[in-house]
């Protein structure tokens, strides 16, 4: 939902009509990503036309590299059409195409604890998809594999149909369940689960410099979402398909360590790459990357333990094949959604203009200061400050949903700045 209330003073300062906005502030995110490749704080080529371009951007924390793609990616992407745009009755689309570039993020503290206010839904959403991803707290909504494999071994048509209206419209799978509790069948149909970052684990103890150390989560016979063909039981060669299902983005999760050769009083720098087929850029990266950079961190104290041997915050670098700004995001013309659109491209004025740390939450310093204490306290203590926030817009009579997170000058959101 968007503020209505929020001042959208960069747009303003620019003086064009809602037609010309948007080439307008392409055109000033393109120079300013000039700029930052002469400094050596973003990296690309121009894309050969019909081609994503590629770009590279390093970064000290999640949330500068995620501003710095927000503005490339806007003013450097392809525009493309996307399966998921907004169309006429004729079939045509009502805004302007996506733009979408093959992006590598390398985030160079990926515990850095300070949160970016802008997370769709606010930290408490985050804390929900963080527990989903982490604890598995989403598992018991999804439909069991186990089921579908005893459905088609019924080869009765009418049984898999039951299964297909059964869980149409909930989730197939989750990251959680993939990462996990992988599942495989054995030629006899038996259905196995594999945990894959208990097995990383176990190759570490053995291997610590292996470079084989990975989980993913693609499971042909769904995500490619072709069909499952089968015989029935007259014989009858038929086709299973979900109608609704959406294949994971997430697709590897791949980790490295490498000797500290006496550094640091020995022991290992652990660096993790992530590869997604796919993502919103805007309203997905951040809740992902925070997400998988506490499975980095967990990661790092498991093997600690099991090495006997201290293992340091290394790179997260985060792949992606396809990043992208929806259409309908940027298009201040679009007949339903030109507020929302008109206040993104501000805010990629604002990320031009004005330094990261200004959009950025600070935990409280008196927080535990080691690094697996400190992570998560600051969840809990983002928690409180989001309850106590919206308990105030309920006291003066506003809607607690339309709070500016991105707002420095909010009285409501108690911030206090990093150093």
């Amino acid at each position: 939902m968007v503020n209505e209330d929020i001042e959208l003073k960069y747009l303003s300062k620019i003086g064009v009509s809602d037609d010309k906005l948007l080439d307008a502030v392409t055109d000033e995110a393109k120079r300013h990503c000039f700029n930052l490749r002469e400094r050596g704080e973003l990296f690309f080529q121009q894309a050969a036309q019909g081609s994503r371009p590629v770009i590279t951007i390093p970064g000290e924390t999640l949330s500068h590299c995620w501003e710095k793609a927000c503005i490339s990616v806007l003013a450097l992407g392809s525009t493309v059409p996307t399966y998921y745009d907004h169309l006429d009755k004729q079939g045509k689309s009502i805004h302007v195409g996506s733009r979408e570039a093959k992006v590598i993020m390398q985030i160079q503290h990926p515990f850095d604890p300070r949160v970016h206010k802008d997370f769709p839904g606010g930290i408490d959403n985050l804390v929900d998809y963080a527990g989903e991803v982490i604890d598995g707290n989403g598992d018991h909504e999804m439909m069991p594999f186990e089921d579908l494999v005893v459905a088609l071994r019924t080869r009765d048509p009418e049984t898999l149909e039951a299964l297909k209206k059964k869980w149409e419209g909930k989730w197939k799978y989750t990251y959680h369940e993939r990462l996990t509790a992988y599942p495989t069948v054995l030629p006899t149909g038996e259905v196995v689960r594999v945990n894959q970052f208990e097995q990383m684990q176990e190759k570490l103890k053995r291997e610590p410099l292996s470079k084989s150390v990975q989980a993913a989560t693609w499971v042909p016979l769904l995500d490619h979402n072709e069909g499952i063909r089968y015989r029935d039981n007259q014989g009858v060669e038929r086709l299973f398909k979900f109608n609704d299902y959406d294949s994971p983005c997430f697709q590897r999760f791949w980790y490295r360590l490498t000797p500290c050769n006496g550094q640091r009083g020995g022991g290992y720098r652990a660096d993790v790459d992530t590869d997604w087929r796919s993502r919103d850029l805007y309203k997905a990266v951040l809740m992902n990357d925070f997400a998988f950079m506490m499975w980095h961190l967990i990661l790092n104290k498991k093997v600690e333990q099991n090495l006997n041997a201290p293992v340091y915050e290394g790179y997260h670098n985060d792949h992606s094949n396809s990043l992208h700004w929806y259409g309908y995001y940027i298009d201040p013309q679009h007949p339903d959604q030109r507020n929302e659109a008109k206040k993104n491209l501000n805010d990629i004025l604002r990320m031009i203009h004005e330094p990261t740390e200004t959009r950025l939450w600070a935990p409280n310093p008196s927080l535990p200061k080691s690094e697996d204490q400190y992570y998560f306290a600051v969840m809990d203590t983002a928690l409180e400050t989001m309850e106590t926030c919206r308990n105030q817009m309920r006291s003066i009579g506003k809607d607690p949903m339309k709070l500016d997170y991105l707002s420095r000058e909010n009285p409501l959101f108690p911030i206090e700045q990093a150093e």
